[in-house]
């Protein structure tokens, strides 16, 4: 069992959410230690198989967020 801040560190990595450097060491610790290559490969995968799904607001959601907003810059302008 990895320590979670290994696995949240691949995680990082597999997301892109580490700097340059980060992500240059990350590269290093995986290139020499194949117990930590496995993990990134099983979660590199699993990645790939979620569905890309993406999530938009329902046009009614979108229509009264406006409506409030133009609501509210009324008010201020009063």
């Amino acid at each position: 069992m990895f320590k979670s801040h290994t696995r949240n560190s691949i995680l990082r990595f597999l997301y892109h959410e580490m700097t340059a450097e980060e992500a240059a060491r990350m590269r290093h610790r995986l290139s020499q230690n194949p117990t930590l290559w496995a993990e990134f490969a099983e979660l590199q995968q699993a990645k790939q198989t979620l569905p890309q799904v993406q999530f938009l607001p329902a046009p009614d959601t979108i229509h009264r967020i406006l409506q409030y907003s133009t609501k509210t810059a009324l008010e201020v302008q009063v």
